[in-house]
């Protein structure tokens, strides 16, 4: 095997290849905190836990319920407001992380 390869390699420098425009090589993979967040309204139960969610900008898109709420028992009815994470690589599918309650308490006055 070639020394070359061995002596020249180095982080730094594996990235500068990967991220120099003139190479024309593939950029780095996106960080996982690289989401779009989005407001929306929950219009349609699907199956699996998949809902149609009305953007704020006017789109629609299937989003499903996050990890965490499902964890903890977090129910998504029509109607409630939510929050939506979205990547850029796919601007059809989403997550909801977190849901808004608009049920009022018989309690309150």
């Amino acid at each position: 095997m070639d020394r070359r390869f061995f002596t020249n390699f180095s982080f730094t420098n594996l990235v500068r290849s990967l991220t120099n425009p003139e190479n024309n090589a593939r950029v780095l993979p996106m960080a996982k905190d690289d989401v779009i967040v989005f407001n929306g309204i929950v219009e349609d139960k699907m199956p699996n836990t998949m809902f149609s969610v009305k953007l704020e900008n006017g789109h629609t898109i299937i989003a499903t319920v996050s990890g965490k709420m499902r964890k903890n028992r977090i129910w998504v009815s029509v109607g409630e407001k939510v929050q939506v994470e979205m990547t850029p690589y796919d601007l059809t599918r989403g997550r909801i992380v977190y849901a808004e309650r608009n049920r009022t308490s018989p309690y309150q006055q």
